[in-house]
């Protein structure tokens, strides 16, 4: 009876098929890993839902979805291997022999230790979260200190806008054993995305959080980092090392120095020329105390600057952060000196709105938090502000899980010990409060700390776990890397998911005739800040709605 088995096994090994390959069905497990622990095996989804806890997210060994030409989405891998194997990616054809011109980036993902949770009930335990990148055809191998734990991969995908619509078919193997096999339907319409999450990325922080200190060489590192968010849609807002300083122009107006401070290979328009597309432009704060040149004289020297580079309507700075009632008083002064002094630079202050400060705001983030809750303004008011021509972004600030071990707000947030639908969300709550963009405050924050605490291994900031870091400082050493370079974590490249989701529910809001299941489809996900749907797939699931709708009745593409 052992040889017929053992030639049976031989048979299919020769085939390149495995025993466990299992079905279509998507599954929360793969069965008793104790029968077939180290045999080669592919498990994954579409999206970067991930397990916490006792949640695991729903895989399957054959997925279908779709996206919009130009999309790029993100395929989640757990993998299982008996000895390491090179993960081959198939192309992607269609039945007729139309291949798709498909690259992609292809990541291992970590673990970060949680010492302590950032809400009641959170895990205290590794969770996955930095995203080491890889070959694209990289070679996987056992964990060498468990080699039955499974490891988890992403794989990034990019559609080139031109690529034909149509269904498309690939495989993914480990050297032909543990088959994963994906449908991809490629809609007709083109993603364009214009809505953008903007979150600080302190340029300082990031030499201190690779380097420890200042070192030459500041603007190839800030390079890097641009690259990594320009592909995100992230805008980082807070981009200053040091303030610049005031020059002359010939006919004596003060400009802000751009290009050689604090020399022209590091200097602001250096690092940042070639990634300031058509999105707000963060400027330095004249009130910020990191200046001693007279606030007025800055303010003069910043409007011929905007007007120098034509950033009309785009220059913007951070007046004020969150402002108390005792605080109001100040952000009025400071308005006041704004409108006289430099009246093409916008204001914009995290705060609710507030009667009195209206002619002094013009970009108003009050805290998600807020919205729709007794004895703040109603979410009507913001659109009456959008019709006068001000802008309102949502703000997403610590107290989603308790800034000081407070009770958990209920509120999405970024936290490494939170459900990826925590993310996910922001796509849904931006379009039902019509905002246009999102404030998130700070992706480097840890970095600060180091050496004295490092991003790696402490990011316990504000009762929260990676509250306001959403990177890490990928040095030589680490994880096999090799050079100073940024290292994604899951919640920054969920970020893009929530992203293309608004993108998705604006299409359907300029449909002239809309079908009859879309007014009420985001009510169903979206009731208040505190009352949401928490499961990663209905949002899924809408997104894949609303992408067939649009290829079925919309658009042929978007504008």
């Amino acid at each position: 009876m052992e040889i017929k088995w053992n030639l049976f096994r031989l048979f299919f090994s020769i085939l390149g098929l495995s025993l466990i390959s299992g079905t279509s069905k998507a599954v929360n497990n793969e069965g008793d890993p104790s029968s077939s622990a180290l045999l080669p095996r592919i498990l994954g989804m579409h999206g970067l839902d991930k397990p916490l806890g006792e949640y695991s997210p729903q895989l399957a060994k054959t997925i279908s979805f779709g996206v919009s030409r130009g999309e790029n989405f993100s395929i989640l891998l757990k993998i299982q291997t008996d000895r390491c194997r090179k993960l081959y990616i198939g192309k992607f054809e269609q039945k007729g022999g139309k291949v798709a011109n498909l690259s992609f980036d292809a990541f291992r993902v970590e673990k970060f230790q949680i010492k302590y949770p950032s809400y009641e009930g959170a895990p205290v335990e590794p969770v996955l979260d930095p995203m080491i990148p890889l070959s694209t055809q990289p070679t996987l191998c056992p964990s060498s200190l468990n080699p039955q734990e499974p490891q988890w991969y992403v794989l990034d995908f990019f559609p080139p806008e031109d690529i034909l619509p149509g269904i498309y078919h690939s495989v993914f193997s480990l050297e032909g054993r543990g088959n994963f096999t994906v449908h991809l339907k490629v809609w007709k319409m083109k993603l364009h995305q214009e809505f953008h999450l903007y979150a600080g990325n302190n340029s300082w922080f990031n030499l201190l959080g690779h380097y420890g200190k200042w070192i030459p060489g500041e603007g190839v590192l800030g390079h890097a980092y641009l690259d990594l968010l320009k592909h995100m849609h992230i805008n980082p807002f807070e981009s200053w090392t040091q303030d610049p300083p005031i020059i002359y122009d010939p006919s004596g107006q003060p400009l802000l120095d751009l290009e050689n401070s604090p020399n022209p290979e590091d200097s602001f328009m250096a690092v940042y020329r070639d990634y300031l597309g058509t999105e707000k432009i963060n400027l330095p704060n004249p009130f910020s105390g990191y200046t001693t040149v007279d606030p007025i004289l800055y303010l003069k020297a910043i409007e011929n600057t905007i007007h120098h580079y034509g950033w009309e309507g785009r220059a913007f700075i951070y007046l004020f952060d969150e402002p108390t009632p005792n605080d109001y008083d100040t952000v009025i002064e400071r308005g006041k000196i704004v409108r006289q002094f430099a009246p093409s630079l916008k204001t914009l202050v995290t705060t609710h709105y507030v009667p009195t400060l209206e002619p002094y705001i013009d970009i108003w983030v009050p805290i998600l938090n807020f919205m729709e809750k007794p004895g703040y303004p109603d979410p009507e008011v913001y659109k009456r502000l959008q019709a006068k021509g001000q802008e309102v972004w949502l703000y997403i600030s610590c107290m989603s899980h308790g800034c000081d071990n407070e009770v958990d707000g209920g509120t999405p947030d970024f936290v490494i010990d939170r459900k990826s639908v925590y993310i996910r969300a922001f796509g849904a709550f931006a379009h039902k409060y019509n905002a246009d963009a999102i404030l998130y405050w700070r992706l480097n924050h840890a970095y600060s700390q180091y050496p004295t605490r490092d991003p790696w291994t402490d990011q316990w900031y504000f009762s929260g776990n990676g509250d306001g870091t959403l990177l890490y400082p990928g040095r030589p050493g680490i994880y096999g890397l090799t050079t100073h370079q940024p290292i994604s974590s899951l919640r920054i490249q969920a970020v893009e998911e929530a992203l293309h989701d608004n993108w998705y529910y604006k299409k359907m809001d300029e449909l002239k005739v809309k079908p009859s299941w879309w007014p009420s489809a985001l009510d169903n996900l979206i009731n208040s800040p505190t009352q949401w749907d928490k499961n990663y797939s209905s949002y899924q699931e809408l997104t894949e709605r609303i992408g067939n709708y649009l290829h079925a009745k919309g658009p042929k593409s978007s504008p």
